[in-house]
């Protein structure tokens, strides 16, 4: 019974993480996802796989200056601000310029 009750404990942990690691890909909060993933198994881990991408794009605008497109505002902001200059999302640090 006690092994059970760990085995258990232990795929729900292991969904979460999933759940998580799939977000956090996608650029959403992954503790909300873990919790989901945690709570939900494999519906919270099937649902973290079907959510849209809200990283931020990358494009040149036409002064050939490299912008990206903040998914939070929908604006253009300059890469090397690393936020976005109209509602200030950050975009991470996998957004600096090299």
């Amino acid at each position: 019974m006690i092994i059970a009750a760990c085995i258990l404990l232990f795929m729900t942990f292991f969904l979460g993480f999933w759940a998580r690691r799939i977000a956090l890909g996608k650029g959403r909060n992954g503790y909300i996802w873990f919790v989901i993933g945690f709570l939900f198994g494999i519906f919270g881990v099937i649902a973290a796989a079907l959510m849209t991408n809200k990283k931020p794009t990358h494009i040149v605008n036409a002064n050939g200056d490299p912008v990206i497109i903040c998914h939070h505002c929908g604006k253009e902001s300059p890469m090397h601000l690393n936020v976005c200059a109209n509602c200030h999302y950050g975009f991470g640090k996998d957004y600096r310029l090299p």
